[in-house]
């Protein structure tokens, strides 16, 4: 059996290399300078790892006076600063560190979790998506996806209070024609069997224009988010008197309103309008008619007369993409809707069992979907800079999502190589 040899502190191998490369005029400079780098190094790191994060701050700015595009001081100092929850500071240290380093996926999550303390939710989902598109069935993936949506919620409800406390100015403000806003359709007598195809339909109708690249489509959370700052979320049904205004907090130059009905036991009809908000002009009306177990034909049905009344052309290719149908199944689309409701009461958990209904009704369908994109409970309440712990878990090898979630680990930045060595190269 080999003997297993030690390996040089990697201060040593830097003081021993300028020693091979440099002059004997200059080395003994060199060495010192080298060896107050490498103790300034080794004290920045030991404050991260103890805590004290106010002294690794200062520490790695002193090494980054000397060294501006040290990527690891960089991501370092950044990580000091989401620890002390300062968001924006982080942001900016670790923008530089992604700058210099596209590859390095811990500084986007480092990235994504800066913003969220700031918070700017929708760029942190921008930035943590990078890491999703980049290794889509990694456990970090599973763990990035689910949160996602919890900032996705959030960021909705801090847009929809600032509409509100800005009506009067967004009163007056140029709408954007190609931005669209689908509302939930009322209930003018809805069977039990139809009722909770409500919100389900409108999210499809959502999906379906959202393919169309010549448009803008608010996102359904934003809409359900708007309603309940404006007192209308239980009831959630925008009429032809509220939907100017409505359409006008969002940001909407057109707004699609309706009413479902159920004809009787078996049948159901859809009457839909879409409208332009500034100034208001109803566009058109669109109605179908046909059985509750063939939603998904009523569903194309509006979608292409939509498209048709706000005179968008498609292509043969966009056409076909449209005509793909969501589900084909009752069950997948009833249980997506109720999912969608637990959501909006902020019953997580709830949420994940009407998703596994649907998904289990198709498992291609939109359940299945929103299934895999639906943190539980505890996740949804999880403090941000714990989630970025619960991921860098999840990076570890070995890990699995559900462990990561319950696992405190250590500190990403575990061996020396992170200290901040040398322009964001090897480093020691």
């Amino acid at each position: 059996m080999k003997k297993k040899r030690n390996r040089p502190p990697a201060l040593v191998i830097i003081i021993v290399a300028a020693i091979l490369t440099g002059g004997c005029a200059t080395m003994q400079t060199d060495m010192k300078s080298l060896y107050s780098s490498g103790l300034l190094q080794i004290k920045a790191f030991g404050a991260l790892k103890l805590g004290k994060y106010d002294q690794a701050i200062q520490c790695y700015k002193e090494i980054l006076a000397a060294e501006p595009d040290n990527v690891k001081a960089l991501k370092n100092i950044g990580s000091a600063y989401i620890r002390l929850r300062q968001g924006a500071e982080a942001a900016e240290y670790l923008e530089r560190a992604r700058g210099l380093d596209q590859q390095d996926l811990e500084i986007v999550i480092l990235l994504g979790t800066a913003y969220a303390l700031v918070p700017d939710y929708r760029k942190a989902v921008e930035t943590l998506k990078i890491h999703a598109q980049r290794e889509p069935d990694s456990a970090t993936t599973d763990r990035i996806n689910r949160q996602l949506t919890v900032f996705l919620h959030k960021e909705a409800e801090l847009a929809a209070r600032k509409a509100v406390l800005q009506e009067k100015e967004l009163a007056a403000a140029p709408l954007n024609p190609s931005t669209v806003a689908v509302t939930y359709f009322g209930d003018m007598g809805l069977t039990e069997r139809i009722k909770p195809l409500q919100k389900a339909l409108a999210a499809i109708i959502i999906t379906d224009l959202s393919n169309v690249p010549s448009l803008t489509v608010v996102e359904r959370v934003k809409l359900q988010k708007l309603l309940e700052e404006m007192k209308m979320g239980s009831a959630g049904i925008v009429d032809a008197n509220t939907a100017p205004k409505v359409g006008r907090l969002l940001g909407a130059g057109k707004i699609v309103t309706g009413v479902m009905l159920g004809t009787d036991a078996k049948s159901m009809r859809i009457d839909s309008m879409v409208s332009s908000t500034a100034p208001i002009q109803h566009l058109g009306k669109q109605d179908a008619i046909g059985l509750v177990d063939e939603f998904f034909m009523l569903e194309k049905a509006i979608v292409f007369a939509l498209l048709r009344d706000m005179k968008i052309s498609l292509s043969s290719e966009e056409k076909e993409i449209i005509n793909k149908f969501a589900t084909k199944s009752y069950n997948a689309l009833r249980y997506y809707g109720e999912g969608l409701n637990a959501q909006d009461q902020g019953d997580w958990d709830e949420a994940i069992r009407f998703f596994k209904l649907s998904a289990e009704a198709d498992p291609d369908g939109p359940g299945a979907k929103a299934l895999a994109a639906a943190p539980t409970s505890e996740q949804a309440r999880t403090d941000t800079v714990a989630f970025m712990d619960q991921v860098q878990t999840a990076t570890a090898p070995g890990k699995s999502a559900s462990t990561a979630a319950t696992q405190t680990p250590a500190s990403s930045f575990d061996s020396l190589g992170d200290i901040g060595g040398g322009g964001g190269g090897g480093g020691y």
